[in-house]
């Protein structure tokens, strides 16, 4: 709220890396500071790993992330999901590395920050996974590059 010419008050809040955070000023005094932070996930083990990909479709494990390859109809389809997928990425506060050439989008998921200490494949992963195969399903999706040529 403006009054005077200044500000009177200001409520910020947001999220800095997996810290969520509230402040609350007023009259140029810090009245009230909220920090909670989100617990950071653990590295998947391997067997639950194999598991969770066997119901990933398309999606294979690289290391300490997971990759996979989506082929669209052409640039504007491509577009679309990247567009929706940011929306879900955003809400998770996990975004992926990704890269798009024509109809194509290739995207790798991995938690940088874990419980662990290192890297890795996490619950968060998975769940951007599925996120972005709804999305691609949504879109009609002509599945992985090898499929479609």
């Amino acid at each position: 709220m403006i009054d005077d010419g200044g500000w009177d008050s200001i409520s910020l809040r947001g999220f800095v890396g997996h810290t969520l955070f509230g402040l609350l000023v007023t009259n140029g005094s810090v009245v009230s500071m909220v920090s909670t932070s989100q617990a950071r996930p653990h590295v998947l083990s391997p067997e639950a790993l194999a598991q969770e990909l066997a119901r990933l479709p398309g999606w294979s494990a690289d290391g300490a992330g997971l990759s996979r390859a989506f082929h669209f109809a052409d640039f504007p389809a491509a577009i679309a999901f990247l567009m929706a997928a940011a929306v879900e990425a955003e809400r998770l506060d996990h975004h992926p590395d990704w890269r798009n050439v024509y109809d194509r989008v290739e995207v790798r998921l991995v938690t940088h920050e874990t419980a662990d200490g290192a890297p890795g494949i996490t619950e968060l992963d998975l769940e951007l996974a599925r996120c972005m195969d709804e999305v691609a399903a949504g879109l009609r999706s002509a599945g992985d590059p090898e499929e479609k040529r």
